[in-house]
């Protein structure tokens, strides 16, 4: 059974908790095979396409944003990986026929097996209450893993998912005393004993559990990161997926009761015969038959639409005159994100004069876990594959009589409204304040986010944030000064930026502002778990400040910054393309007076940039409207139309207009003779940004099994998730809103495009060496081209290096 179970995860993805949103390839324990035999796989248990509709690659075909010459491109590359060229020709012509292709869609690819059966026969009982089972089951997960926003909490002590179910459901359904008695509380032996009863046979046993897990793909998703994340700072129950089955299984066996269901094995059909009567029809050979099903066809199709945007980014790079490294002085220096939004600010800002910019994934190489000194919530500021061994305090400056009297007001009317009077008290106490905000954000909504905003700046201080709220060096969980400087010795040799250190060296984190939005961590920096990048910003700016760890960097990694350099901690506010800065007062008053230039150049490329993100929204709302409506949909389109992943110096993109479609992550191949940074960039950043494609990517092609559904019917579960309606699944993914603005799709799916400058030894070296990165070029999750600064032209990474 144990066996089975890890089998089954396989196919469940991982969901974070809304307070970190992490985007992830619902399908990466699948990387392991093909994309085409992992969607073969899955579509045992669900109705999963892994691409568009054939009739949408039609109309691109038609209005030549697929060629022939795409089309012919991906047929090439299908028949060398599926071995099967002299099908060229014939899979072809099966392409231009659509009504070939509409046949084969609907033929069912999955094999009608017993756990189908059984599960056709326990609907046709549903007649009275549809999804009885599942709304029982998705209830109590609800109830068990609420984080404090039921009023009331569930009255079972257990901190065990199904130890704690067993005893409710004896006490909610008396019928449970009887059927569950003596059952065990382990929910293993549970799972073993609940299918014999079934009377399902071992053999279906695989079968019948994955189906069972896809009807509550949600929470099963949620409870496999909860296993992943022991020690998560969330959650204190405990659950692993047989716990979730277990449930289900027993509501199974009092529905058997109940009604004397009995479970006949049906006999298999293959969905092959009705693929070789189709091939008959349209006079095609049944050789093919074994080679093509709905999955090759409509990968093909999506293979030649890719390869349509990537041949013409890599003429783009092409096209970039011959690297010059100029040894001037720049007026000033930015490091970014590598986040796509980073790239349009990048373009601007380089415009507007004598200007260098990097890319480093946003936590900046220094990862730690943050407390906040008032609320003592706590955020992971790293990547979601790194586990901080550092922890940092956030003390507010500021902490003023006013301020302390209003959380302490505020605590007070929150702990009311779950009171048993507040209905009859509350609102007659303070409901004509509440009914004035009410109406200033609805008709108002811009005056009076900047009024709350100037207010709390005047209760707290000027941000969240400052130089002086964080100490990186704090005795008690901080960083010390030769390990800081290892760190930012590896971030500067990453991105090249080794010597020619300007005047001012800005670091610049993102974050979004959104109202009234459970997804806005999904706005925020991955690569700082969820979270906005401020503090790891400033963190990177206290250690480059510091003389002692300016001195181990010279000594220690040849590293010399000139003493009139100033590193300045600052943010990108994503959602109305605005700056924040966080250690100006550092400065001297000459430098304050110079670096006022460099403010009014990045505000005019904020400025440009903002109209350039309107035209993709239709000029419908400016951004500050859609940051302050707490009624708006569609704060910001993220990193949506994500495509590409450029690994690489400045230069092979400078001057291109990459329409925000790429992750740009610097990196200088002369420091890194020995592989170390590339490997760190594939093995992190680019997996990283596979998972953040991967997620837009099957939430556009499968958006009824790994999208989140509409926004505007969301109602939030528990404090960490969403549900649609007023009943559903637990929903995962992103919502339609992340994906398309007035019924048009603004996300254009498709498999990252991975391009690295670095010799191709080196990366066939690393891919190696790195075999989860290796399988998702091999198998087509994605796809790579290597431009080696000493050849000319790009060369394509083939499976053979495999």
């Amino acid at each position: 059974m144990k066996k089975i179970i890890e089998q089954i995860k396989k196919y469940i993805p991982i969901n974070w908790p809304l307070q970190s949103f992490i985007a992830v390839n619902p399908l990466f324990d699948l990387t392991t095979e093909s994309i085409d035999s992992a969607l073969l796989a899955v579509s045992r248990y669900t109705d999963i396409k892994g691409a568009l509709r054939f009739d949408e690659y039609h109309q691109y075909y038609r209005d030549g944003k697929i060629s022939l010459a795409n089309l012919e491109f991906a047929v090439s590359e299908f028949s060398i990986d599926k071995h099967c060229q002299d099908y060229k020709g014939l899979i072809l012509k099966s392409l231009s026929n659509p009504l070939f292709q509409e046949e084969l869609e609907k033929v069912d690819v999955s094999v009608v097996d017993f756990s189908v059966n059984l599960f056709a026969k326990r609907a046709l009982v549903y007649t009275e209450n549809d999804n009885q089972v599942k709304r029982q089951v998705v209830a109590f997960c609800n109830d068990f893993f609420d984080l404090g926003q039921a009023k009331w909490k569930m009255p079972i002590s257990e901190d065990r998912l199904f130890p704690a179910w067993l005893k409710y459901s004896c006490i909610d359904d008396r019928r449970f005393v009887k059927i569950l008695k003596n059952i065990s509380d382990q929910p293993l032996d549970a799972l073993t004993e609940l299918l014999l009863r079934l009377g399902i046979p071992l053999t279906s046993w695989h079968d019948y559990l994955s189906t069972v897990a896809f009807q509550m793909l949600g929470w099963a998703s949620v409870i496999k990161w909860l296993e992943s994340r022991p020690d998560n700072p969330y959650f204190s129950k405990k659950a692993n997926l047989e716990d979730l089955l277990a449930i289900w299984l027993a509501y199974e066996l009092l529905l058997k009761e109940k009604y004397a269901i009995t479970y006949e094995e049906v006999k298999l059909s293959d969905n092959n015969l009705a693929i070789l009567e189709l091939l008959r029809n349209y006079s095609l050979p049944e050789g093919i038959a074994s080679k093509i099903n709905k999955f090759h066809l409509g990968l093909i199709w999506q293979r030649a639409y890719e390869h349509s945007y990537q041949e013409q980014l890599i003429n783009q790079i092409k096209s970039v005159p011959k690297i010059i490294n100029n040894a001037d002085r720049s007026s000033a220096q930015a490091v970014f994100c590598i986040d796509t939004r980073s790239e349009g600010i990048r373009r601007h800002f380089e415009s507007m004069g004598n200007y260098q910019t990097y890319g480093f994934a946003g936590f900046f190489g220094v990862g730690f876990k943050l407390v906040d000194n008032e609320t003592h919530n706590c955020s992971l500021q790293c990547p979601a594959i790194v586990v901080p061994d550092k922890t940092l305090i956030n003390k507010p400056v500021k902490n003023s009589f006013l301020l302390n009297s209003w959380n302490l007001f505020a605590s007070a009317i929150n702990k009311s409204k779950s009171g048993f009077f507040s209905p009859f008290v509350l609102f007659d106490a303070i409901g004509g304040w509440f009914s004035t905000t009410l109406l200033g954000k609805t008709f108002f909504p811009e005056p009076i986010y900047r009024y709350v905003k100037n207010l709390q700046k005047k209760l707290r201080g000027k941000n969240e944030f400052s130089d002086k709220s964080l100490d990186i060096f704090a005795k008690d969980g901080g960083f010390t000064q030769e390990g800081v400087a290892e760190s930012l010795s590896f971030v500067f040799k990453a991105i090249g930026l080794t010597e020619n250190f300007a005047p001012f060296v800005i670091i610049a984190g993102h974050k979004a502002e959104s109202q009234n939005n459970p997804f806005q961590s999904s706005l925020d920096c991955g690569a700082c778990g969820g979270n906005g990048g401020i503090p790891n910003a400033i963190a990177f700016c206290q250690a480059a400040n510091n003389s002692q760890v300016r001195r181990i960097l010279s000594e220690k990694f040849s590293i010399s910054i000139p003493d009139d350099t100033v590193f300045i901690s600052s943010c990108h506010l994503t959602t109305t393309d605005e700056f924040e800065y966080y250690n100006l007062d550092t400065m001297s008053s000459l430098q304050g007076e110079e670096f006022e230039k460099v403010k009014s150049d990045i505000n005019s490329a904020c400025q440009l940039l903002r109209l350039e993100r309107m035209m993709v929204l239709n000029n419908d709302d400016s951004p500050h409207i859609r940051q302050t409506n707490w009624a708006e949909l569609i704060p910001e389109i993220a990193l949506a139309n994500n495509a590409a992943f450029i690994i690489g110096p400045r230069q092979i993109t400078a001057n291109l207009q990459l329409q925000r479609r790429t992750f740009l992550h610097s990196y200088e191949p002369a420091e890194d003779s020995d592989g170390k940074i590339l490997s760190f960039i594939l093995n992190a950043p680019v997996l990283v940004g596979h998972w953040i494609n991967s997620q837009y990517y099957f939430s556009s092609t499968d958006h009824e099994i790994y999208g989140s559904g509409n926004k505007a019917i969301h109602n939030v579960v528990g404090g960490f998730g969403v549900m649609e309606g007023n009943f559903s699944d637990f929903k995962i993914g992103l919502p339609i809103q992340s994906l398309s603005c007035l019924d048009s799709r603004v996300h254009e799916p498709m498999r990252l495009l991975v391009i690295i400058y670095a010799s191709r030894e080196l990366v066939a070296k690393i891919l190696t060496e790195s075999p989860a990165v290796a399988n998702i070029f091999n198998g087509r999750w994605a796809h790579l081209v290597v431009l080696d600064p000493d050849e000319v032209g790009l060369e394509n990474y083939a499976k053979d290096h495999k």
